[in-house]
């Protein structure tokens, strides 16, 4: 999930790194978090079988993935009208309240 958020904001590929590990660090992988996926593996499929995953989750840790997910979001200082859609699915997937910075994109 956090690689399809990663590669959904575009720009270099250096960015779209940055911006994985920052959500990596969110969650608590240091100093060596898994690496990138890349593009090929972060389709539909991929990310719905990990939502149906994450939805087995503790409410807290569901908040502390969509946490995750904004930062990654956040990295390059502008959300998108795809990516702040889809955190808003993801939220709804996981049922858990929008990020109050999302909202309003």
């Amino acid at each position: 999930m956090l690689s399809a958020l990663a590669h959904l904001g575009g720009g270099p590929p250096d960015v779209g790194a940055a911006a994985f590990r920052r959500g990596m660090k969110q969650l608590g992988h240091t100093p060596e978090p898994p690496a990138l996926l890349p593009l090929d593996q972060c389709g539909l499929l991929e990310i719905d079988a990990a939502l149906a995953h994450l939805n087995t989750a503790a409410p807290l840790l569901k908040r502390g993935f969509l946490e995750a997910c904004a930062s990654v979001v956040a990295e390059d200082g502008l959300i998108r009208a795809e990516e702040a859609e889809l955190l808003r699915a993801i939220a709804d997937a996981l049922d858990c309240p929008v990020p109050a910075f999302i909202q309003g994109v």
